[in-house]
Formats: structure tokens, C-alpha cells, sequence
């Protein structure tokens, strides 16, 4: 197989593609930074079998490529259709080898690329001594009542939600600017490209305020999945913030959702409390190398 990066906006996709990752919602994204580009992996013959879209830093030192934020949920892009579940894992398999040889050898000092949850396999990775890197959300299907599997303490708590005020109203400009500078602060990798790439998905972006912003969630609703991305949690009132998830979730309903993601958590008493309402938990993988000084003193630090 052959692999390549082409530039993101000049890149045609057709509707009919398996995946989600490049829908009409992805049509404005793909023109937003001229650093986004599409790694597309092709059958010798030409022919595209999978896609992902990918951002390069472009710098002279440290030079990465990266996955977008938000790109684990969306997930990697089948181009090409198998009706055998058998030949599809062959294909997996020969994608990540091409992935794994095309990466080791590039110019990137580091690279990292997350996996959609529905992607398991990477024993091609890890022959070539790369290990993958779990990690975990919680997802809750609204295909069901949800409400009933929340746990009877939980249900307690969520009566008294009728007690607060909730509205729910599209993101500004302003709230966004605000919300990005938040996460710029707190030292979140990346906030600047999430800008960028964030901007286009404004219109999916909802915002649910409680008592008059004693508690403020974001969520974004994209292909079926409301994604629970940042609350401002009302730490004087763990009712008011449960409550207000809640509300979150119902909105997603009211919306069309048939799954909600919690945008899982590695705090143990933020995943108890989001395990609280009944979401399974669904591991998701990334792989990661680099080399030169850059990369072994930033592998030293993280230690």
C-alpha cells in the first residue's frame, strides 16, 4: 500500500464514504488551516482504502504531526467498502503496516495519531515496537430511557431539578473567544489549533447555562453523538451540576442524538460521577514516536 499526505482544502471526498469523519459538517473544516492536510492510505493500483485528517506543526524544531482535536470521536474514514468482516481486518492490518513505515521514516520529529474506539487491532504497531496508549470515555446510549440505569443515588440528586432555572442557547463568538482563552490559561495543548478548527463547527455547538451561569457546559452534536467537550462545574452545588448534565443529555435527545460521550476523564472522582449515569466505558487507543534530543528530554519531563 501507499501512503500520503495532500493538502486538506484541495482534497475531494465523495458522500457515500463509510465513515463520519468527512461529512458536509467536515466540508468548511478542511479549508480553515493550510497546515491541516488529509494522510490518505491507497492500494498500490491508486485506489484510496482509508483517510484521516492530520495537522503538521511545520516547524524547523520538533517538527510534529498530530491528530486534530476531536478526531478520536469522529473517527477514521473507510473509503473503500468490504463486505467481508474478514477481508476488512485483513485490511486494517496492511493499513496501520503502511501507516507505521510511512511514519517512522518521515521528517516529523514526533508523531501521533489517536484511533476512533471501534479500531482494536495494532499488533503492526506494536511489531515495530510502538505500544499503543489507552485511553477511556464513558458513552451512554439515548437509543434506550437512559434514566433508567442512573444509580439510585444519582436519582435522588436529579430530583431536584425542577429546583433550578436551565436554558440552552447556540455558542457565540464572544463565549467561544472567552472559552479558548479559558483553556490557553489552563495550559491545554493545542488550544489554538481547537480555535481554528472548532470555528466551523459553531452551529453544532450548543451551550446549557444553569442559575445564571453558576454552571455552563458545552456540547457539540455531530453525526448522531452529542459530545459532552467542557463544564464549569458548580463546586458549591454538586446538585446543580448533576442536574445540569442531565439537562445536557436531555437536550441531546431532543436533538436527535442516539449516543451521548461524556469525553471520558483520568480524575477518579469525575469518572465516578459520570459513570453515575449509567454510560459504558469504551477504551480508545493512540500511537506515538519521535526521535532526536527534542523528543527524549520531552519523554524525560513526562516522567
Amino acid at each position: 500500500m501507499k501512503v500520503g499526505i495532500v493538502s486538506a482544502s484541495e482534497y475531494l471526498f465523495s458522500e457515500s464514504t463509510q465513515g463520519s469523519l468527512f461529512g458536509s459538517i467536515w466540508k468548511d473544516v478542511l479549508n480553515c488551516d493550510e497546515r491541516l492536510g488529509v494522510l490518505v492510505v491507497s492500494e498500490d493500483g491508486g485506489q484510496p482504502v482509508s483517510a484521516c485528517l492530520v495537522w503538521d506543526t511545520q516547524r524547523k524544531f520538533f517538527r510534529s504531526l498530530i491528530t486534530p482535536p476531536l478526531m478520536p470521536n469522529v473517527g477514521w474514514t473507510w473509503l473503500a467498502y468490504y463486505e467481508k468482516s474478514s477481508t476488512r481486518i485483513s485490511k486494517e492490518k496492511e493499513v496501520l503496516a503502511a501507516l507505521m513505515e510511512y511514519l517512522s521514516s518521515g521528517i516529523w520529529d514526533f508523531w501521533k495519531l489517536d484511533f476512533p474506539h471501534e479500531f482494536k487491532d495494532f499488533q503492526a504497531a506494536i511489531w515495530k515496537g510502538i505500544q499503543p496508549k489507552q485511553k477511556y470515555t464513558y458513552r451512554l446510549s439515548l437509543t434506550s430511557d437512559w434514566r433508567e440505569a442512573v444509580d439510585s443515588k444519582l436519582k435522588n440528586i436529579l430530583k431536584k431539578k425542577d429546583s433550578f432555572n436551565f436554558e440552552v442557547r447556540p455558542f457565540s463568538q464572544d463565549e467561544f473567544g472567552d472559552f479558548i482563552d479559558s483553556l490557553s490559561s489552563k495550559g491545554v495543548k493545542h488550544a489554538g489549533l481547537l480555535q481554528k478548527v472548532s470555528t466551523e463547527f459553531q452551529k453544532n455547538i450548543y451551550t446549557v447555562i444553569g442559575d445564571g451561569g453558576k454552571y455552563k457546559a458545552l456540547c457539540l452534536h455531530m453525526n448522531g453523538v452529542a459530545y459532552y467537550l467542557a463544564a464549569t462545574n458548580a463546586k458549591e452545588n454538586n446538585a446543580l451540576s448533576a442536574c445540569g448534565l442531565a439537562h445536557c443529555i436531555g437536550i441531546a435527545e431532543e436533538k436527535g442524538a442516539e449516543m451521548f460521550d461524556f469525553e471520558g476523564s483520568m480524575i477518579p472522582e469525575v469518572e465516578r460521577f459520570f459513570r453515575g449515569f449509567g454510560g459504558e466505558l469504551t477504551s480508545y487507543f493512540s500511537l506515538e514516536k519521535g526521535k532526536g534530543m527534542f523528543y527524549c528530554l520531552r519523554s524525560f519531563i513526562k516522567k
